[in-house]
């Protein structure tokens, strides 16, 4: 057995087997026995396997913003072909946000009952067959139903991800490690749309899901044959339960040995028994407890402010294709791609400066001042959005620049509204606080999708984004009320 497959215990009873000890000096070597960390025995042994579990990790989290960002360049291609029609792409992306937010309120659970392993598995295998299925759709429901289908099996990966580096790194790596995982997550919209445009002025738009589909069958071979099950309750029993067991099965055989120690044993046993217990009861599946925290008003606020910024660049981005398809024809799918890549690094550049700037705030002036940085950017991206919309039909260089702008602005406003729910919990609360931003900022993107598209049909762009950017100012006094409250906390 490698030194590496040793866990503290282990080390504790052979050091118990190889020298005879009196019962005060076994006590001494044993009283810390409830306070051993299994969790930090299975950290160290990753500690060769790192960088690997960043790269698989990084893959997966690539895939997240790759699925929305290579479909927005062919929906306009859908709809020339005939497979479906505007009604019905506007009812792929609903089901596709919907579920995207409503799933890590389920999956959260999921990953700390079952493991990461078998999650990953399971989903990356079944996101496989959802790509396939969109991919070969013939008309307009079976899109609308495979897109929910993406966004069921692919809504867990970021929170998995982040699971698997929690588990392998310690408390002080941590935010390094994460840091780098996500900056797949930023690449894949600012390539998703040329890709998605290339393939599908050049190939076929169903080539589109098939790369997808592809893609992520090679991160579920990495998944399956090359990370294994990382959850430390669960390795806890997997692989030390049994040895351990074997342990005192061993030390009460040699009881005879030492000096009046059977009655130590015996109470050594009783407290394995209850150190097994406490690991091997995971909490209790209730999805719903997640939601409580938006009860807490300076959440439920910020939910409220920061679901109606990431909707208006969410929607403005996805409406934006099929508008310069009806109003430009010259502009290939590809070029429409390239154009919509400019959105991509605005909103690259948005995701370091948000987070970085409310970190900075806040060491310098308290909680509340993180959200100066979140009332900046939803001002900036009604503005930014308003007057691409007074353009957008009549020109292409005008709205290209705003989009970078509205990139910029609404991933700075996620960001740091984030590091701001954040602040407000422990970490061990963290994923309820992330889950009830992630449900509040698609429920918005759902509305704002049905009522701009309709209002953009009857009306014009003008209109439907013009109302909505109207609408997001509207919001901001609770921002406003929560950073002042939370200034000097």
């Amino acid at each position: 057995m490698s030194s590496s497959d040793y866990s503290p215990i282990d080390v504790l009873y052979d050091d118990i087997y190889e020298n005879e000890y009196s019962e005060s000096e076994l006590r001494n070597k044993t009283s810390s026995l409830n306070s051993l960390s299994l969790k930090e025995g299975t950290i160290d042994r990753w500690k060769t396997k790192r960088k690997l579990f960043l790269f698989i990790c990084g893959f997966i989290v690539f895939l997240i913003p790759l699925t929305s960002a290579i479909y927005v360049p062919t929906m306009p291609v859908i709809v020339g072909k005939g497979v479906t029609t505007q009604t019905y792409i506007v009812l792929s992306l609903c089901s596709f946000t919907l579920f995207t937010g409503l799933m890590p309120l389920f999956y959260g659970p999921l990953l700390d009952r079952f493991g990461r392993k078998k999650f990953l598995f399971s989903t990356l295998l079944a996101f496989v067959g959802a790509n396939i299925m969109a991919g070969s759709s013939i008309e307009g429901i079976t899109l609308t139903i495979s897109r929910g289908f993406q966004a069921i099996t692919n809504g867990g990966f970021m929170i998995a991800a982040t699971s698997v580096i929690a588990d392998v790194y310690p408390p002080n790596q941590r935010g390094t490690a994460i840091g780098i995982v996500m900056v797949p997550a930023m690449i894949g919209p600012a390539i998703g749309p040329a890709i998605g445009g290339f393939l599908s002025q050049y190939v076929s738009w169903r080539s589109t899901f098939y790369l997808l589909a592809l893609l992520s069958l090679i991160v579920w071979a990495l998944v399956t044959f090359k990370l294994p099950e990382t959850h430390p309750r669960i390795i806890t029993e997997e692989k030390y339960f049994n040895k351990l067991q074997q342990n005192f099965e061993n030390a009460k055989n040699m009881g005879e040995l030492f000096t009046e120690t059977s009655e130590l044993l015996d109470s050594m046993d009783n407290e394995f028994e209850e150190l097994k217990l406490n690991f091997k009861d995971p909490p209790p599946f209730n999805p719903l407890n997640t939601l409580k925290i938006i009860l807490h008003w300076p959440i439920a606020f910020c939910c409220i402010t920061n679901g109606f910024t990431f909707a208006l660049m969410f929607v403005v981005i996805n409406l934006w294709p099929q508008i310069i398809e009806n109003n430009f024809p010259d502009v290939s799918s590809f070029e429409s791609g390239l154009l919509i890549t400019v959105y991509g690094a605005g909103a690259i550049v948005g995701s370091l400066v948000g987070g970085k700037a409310a970190d900075k705030l806040k060491i310098k002036y308290g909680k509340g001042a993180m959200l100066s940085c979140s009332l900046i950017s939803s001002i900036g991206i009604s503005v930014s959005t308003f007057i691409f919309s007074i353009f957008v039909e009549d020109m292409i260089t005008i709205p290209t620049i705003l989009s970078f702008f509205i990139g910029f602005f609404g991933m700075s406003n996620r960001n740091s509204t984030v590091s701001f729910l954040l602040s407000m919990f422990p970490p061990e609360k963290s994923g309820a606080a992330t889950a009830t931003l992630l449900l509040t900022q698609f429920s918005v993107v759902v509305v704002e999708l049905i009522f701009i598209s309709i209002l953009n049909s009857l009306y014009s762009p003008l209109v439907g984004f013009g109302t909505f950017s109207i609408i997001n100012m509207l919001v901001l006094p609770f921002c406003i009320y929560t950073m002042i409250k939370k200034w000097k906390e």
